[in-house]
């Protein structure tokens, strides 16, 4: 958890951690979604970050989305009208 920020924010670091969200068991997924979610902040307006948000989302896993969904609802008309995290907002309404 203590390097998640510099190597979600990292072209090739998120790279690595969209992979293992991929291709990773699901408790090691979860366990990885969760530090992203404890991260959200940071990650969901970085230029690479804010696609590991997208990839949590993907898991389908209810309690996750349902923890970035409140996230999001916190700081909604803001975050829409940013560049990345609104890429995220984008992913949240495709996946319902």
């Amino acid at each position: 958890m203590a390097y998640c920020d510099q190597i979600g924010s990292d072209k090739h670091g998120c790279c690595v951690m969209q992979r293992c969200l991929e291709k990773g068991l699901k408790r090691q997924k979860l366990a990885l979604a969760d530090v992203i979610i404890s991260r959200i902040h940071y990650l969901i307006e970085d230029p690479f970050g804010n696609y590991l948000v997208q990839n949590v989302l993907k898991l389908k896993c209810e309690m996750r989305n349902d923890q970035i969904l409140n996230f999001i609802a916190g700081d909604f008309v803001r975050l829409s009208q940013l560049k990345f995290s609104s890429n995220v907002i984008e992913k949240c309404l495709e996946t319902g």
